[in-house]
């Protein structure tokens, strides 16, 4: 929370989310509730409401340690537990610190303005927007799916769109279809772009991942030859 060094608040930051993961892993392993401890919610809070950190470093402050990096050192490896005990703790930071991410997304948009611009204030601010966005879509509300289906449709550029179709995409609703439908009809004369499209959608946390997947194979747009497709 106060380090004047960045790489130590980040890297400070890492440990606390590892050693709060790690010990929801074991409860999920046990079949056991665990509550994180309190200072985790309230070190995320002071960043988020910090108004002199670097926007770059709190979207990365607030970027959970991945699954592998859970997992490092345990024995046997078990990543559907991992991958619940991230889910979990992101669900309960969002619903902890739903006011304070909104208040942060929504002063992100206001100093961003209407102009795009690729200077690094305004890198970083689109990060610890987009970041936001992530943690409250994953509360699956229906105010946070509206909030990204405008983004999705009035983003200026690729950075906030795909953000947006991201955070849909882990969510069974009717702006998830009309998002991806959309990027489709935009951008299907794009190779790269279509690459985004295909890979949002197999990166999908729903159920229906594997039948969309094969579904996608049948795809005009799809290439079986072509590595970076088939990744």
């Amino acid at each position: 929370s106060h380090d004047s060094d960045p790489f130590n608040r980040y890297e400070a930051s890492q440990r606390l989310a590892l050693g709060t993961l790690r010990s929801m892993l074991s409860a999920i392993q046990k079949g056991q509730e665990y509550k994180p401890t309190p200072a985790i919610f309230s070190a995320f809070r002071q960043i988020l409401c910090d108004q002199a950190i670097d926007p770059s470093l709190a979207a990365e402050i607030l970027h959970l340690p991945a699954e592998d990096s859970i997992l490092e050192g345990i024995i046997p490896l078990d990543f559907e537990a991992a991958y619940l005990a991230r889910n979990n703790l992101r669900k309960l930071i969002a619903n902890e610190l739903k006011s304070d991410l909104l208040a942060a997304y929504q002063s992100a948009v206001t100093e961003l303005g209407s102009v795009y611009s690729i200077d690094s204030q305004s890198i970083g601010l689109r990060a610890i927007k987009n970041r936001a966005l992530q943690y409250l879509c994953t509360l699956g509300t229906p105010q946070f799916i509206r909030l990204a289906f405008k983004q999705f449709s009035d983003a200026s550029n690729m950075t906030d769109s795909y953000a947006a179709l991201e955070c849909l995409s882990h969510i069974d609703c009717p702006e998830r279809e009309a998002a991806l439908a959309e990027f489709y009809d935009r951008w299907n004369t794009d190779a790269l772009a279509m690459n985004k499209w295909f890979n949002v959608q197999a990166a999908s946390k729903l159920p229906t991942c594997l039948s969309s997947v094969q579904q996608l194979e049948e795809d005009r747009c799809f290439d079986i030859k072509n590595p970076n497709k088939v990744r």
